[in-house]
């Protein structure tokens, strides 16, 4: 199973740790992931970065590793009617 990947509106580059946003926060809740596991986050600048999950009390925290140049945008063009 892929890790999970959310949307941070940080620009994440340079950065070591993180705090996830509210919305990331509760899929991460929903989800039920826990300290230690895998997650994926990207900023939209520009490919995507490995990060491990943690916690501060309710806080949910990303420990960026890595990052990927790894695009996913649609490769073809979709028209909305």
């Amino acid at each position: 199973m892929p890790s999970p990947r959310f949307y941070c509106q940080t620009h994440l580059a340079g950065l070591r740790t993180v705090a996830l946003p509210a919305g990331a926060s509760h899929h991460v809740n929903v989800l039920r992931l826990a300290s230690g596991q895998e997650i994926v986050l990207f900023d939209g600048t520009g490919g995507e970065y490995a990060c491990t999950l943690r916690f501060e009390g309710k806080q949910a925290m990303a420990d960026i590793r890595a990052h990927v140049q790894k695009e996913t945008e649609l490769s073809g063009r979709l028209t909305l009617v």
